[in-house]
């Protein structure tokens, strides 16, 4: 996507693995800070074009989680987005409130 060889079946796979990574982090009780989410949603949809910082860093956490995450609490994030996708819905970033420790 950074060097414009992206397309938009990548763009929706990466837009989808935002939302996933910040369900996981919801579930596990410990959130990356919010404003990484919405400031890399904000790359992904088109709003900053410059910033790689963010989406770099959900996916990193994404990959953690891959190897660290008991599945069963994946497949529930997925479930959770594919309810909202199939509703025709975006999950609302801006709603999450943090999980204080």
């Amino acid at each position: 996507m950074r060097n414009g060889q992206g397309n938009a079946d990548l763009l929706t796979e990466l837009i989808k693995t935002l939302y996933l990574t910040c369900f996981v982090c919801e579930q596990n009780r410990h959130d990356s800070p919010l404003a990484t989410y919405l400031a890399a949603e904000a790359v992904f949809v088109g709003y900053c074009r410059d910033r790689c910082g963010e989406p770099e860093a959900i996916l990193c956490t994404h990959d953690t989680q891959l190897a660290s995450t008991p599945l069963h609490r994946v497949e529930a994030a997925k479930v959770r987005l594919d309810r909202l996708l199939k509703e025709g819905r975006f999950a609302e970033l801006n709603a999450i409130r943090p999980v204080r420790g």
